[in-house]
């Protein structure tokens, strides 16, 4: 593929965040990485650690999003040229979405504008990737996402996709923005 990516409604954008949601996923990976081994830090400073869903794009290159935020899922604004957000846009696979699921995308987002964040689920998270299984970890991450309507931003990100009738690899509830990052780019780029 040649040329800019060209962002549309429905895709999901990919940020390295150091935000207070960011900052939390760094420190579950740091102490992923003391118990288990699984991160280096030269691994964990390239993760994406924020998605978010385009809801519309302006001719000047606005890109109006949603995210899930701590005090509710919001509205606000990128750029599409910006060099630090990957773009799902122009990619094959659970990313080439027809024009009726983007907007179904895009109306789920919006339907849940407020949502509140799930700050449980770091530690939930945490207790799932540990050596000993807890039993009651999987079910408790699934009622955040289907019974309170908790969302962290690759939770909110993947239940709109799930909206539209894309499924994917493993529960909405156990993908974190890192997983959302390695099925962007590891799916096949579309030519235009």
């Amino acid at each position: 593929m040649t040329g800019a990516v060209v962002v549309r409604p429905g895709d999901l954008g990919l940020v390295h965040d150091r935000t207070s949601g960011g900052v939390a996923i760094g420190v579950a990976e740091f102490l992923d990485e003391l118990m288990l081994g699984h991160w280096r830090k030269a691994e964990r400073d390239s993760l994406y650690r924020h998605v978010f869903v385009v809801e519309s794009v302006d001719p000047d290159g606005t890109v109006h999003a949603i995210e899930a935020w701590p005090g509710g899922a919001r509205r606000s604004t990128y750029r599409a040229d910006a060099p630090d957000v990957l773009w799902s846009s122009g990619r094959g696979g659970l990313f080439d979405l027809s024009d009726a699921q983007r907007d179904m995308v895009v109306a789920w987002s919006v339907a849940h504008l407020g949502a509140p964040y799930s700050w449980a689920a770091y530690p939930l998270k945490a207790l799932k990737d540990c050596p000993l299984p807890v039993p009651f970890v999987e079910r408790a991450m699934e009622r955040q996402v289907t019974e309170s309507g908790h969302f962290m931003c690759s939770w909110f990100g993947a239940a709109g996709y799930e909206a539209a009738g894309v499924h994917w690899p493993k529960p909405v509830w156990d993908l974190a923005p890192s997983d959302l990052g390695d099925l962007v780019l590891s799916a096949p780029l579309l030519s235009s």
